[in-house]
């Protein structure tokens, strides 16, 4: 493993999941960019999903929807170190279901309701969900599989938008929304040991970062263009 890669298989400490948390909230990031908890979502869903999807075919999505909503970095630099904070995020996420799938724990909200808070996991498993749809195809075999497919049941009713009368009652409430949450974990390790041996052959290795940016490279942020027509622009 080369050194870059050790660099990028090291966990996020508390000051650098901050740091993250600081940047994809900022003004220099678009009102459609993912929150750390829905990215949480978003990168459960590649780490345990039945193929290995290439950084610049999934990034783009971080930041949201449309070329416009790439963040404005102030430099390469800064480009290049929040790619590596997420990158290893997800490394973070693949270790942790490799070698501690009991303890796998989902990073949530939290809301507060009549003095009580409530853990709120809408927003991670929107992001789950967006994590499957980039490979929809690949994940077929989960929705041909009737006790499997049960173990999406809570992701479903947090991310759903169109749910019928009977789901709405389902999470009518801040306790009825926490004890859905509390049971991702048990449906993380349904999924992750379902794909297992679709993986087995060749375990995914850590994801690599793109190197770092010159002005008339290509964008570390997945766009295509040139850096300097892209995060770099003044």
């Amino acid at each position: 493993m080369s050194q870059f890669n050790v660099r990028l298989a090291k966990p996020l400490t508390q000051t650098e999941f901050s740091e993250l948390d600081r940047f994809l909230s900022s003004d220099l990031t678009s009102e459609h960019t993912m929150m750390v908890d829905t990215l949480d979502g978003f990168l459960t869903a590649i780490a345990l999903g039945p193929i290995d999807i290439p950084v610049p075919q999934w990034l783009p999505r971080v930041w949201g929807p449309e070329d416009k909503d790439t963040p404005r970095f102030r430099n390469a630099e800064q480009a290049d170190r929040i790619l590596a904070l997420i990158v290893r995020q997800l490394n973070g996420i693949m270790r942790t279901l490799q070698l501690d799938l009991e303890n796998y724990s989902p990073i949530v909200d939290v809301v507060e309701h009549e003095g009580e808070d409530y853990d709120d996991a809408e927003m991670w498993a929107f992001g789950f969900m967006a994590g499957i749809n980039l490979a929809r195809t690949a994940w077929q075999p989960v929705f041909e599989q009737p006790d499997v497919l049960e173990s999406l049941k809570p992701v479903f009713l947090l991310s759903a938008k169109n749910l019928t009368d009977e789901q709405k009652q389902l999470v009518a409430t801040p306790q009825q929304r926490a004890a859905l949450a509390a049971e991702l974990p048990a449906a993380v390790a349904v999924l992750y040991n379902f794909w297992q041996p679709f993986r087995k052959a060749e375990a995914p290795a850590p994801m690599r970062a793109a190197p770092k940016a010159g002005r008339n490279d290509p964008c570390p942020c997945g766009s295509g263009n040139k850096f300097k027509k892209c995060c770099g622009a003044d």
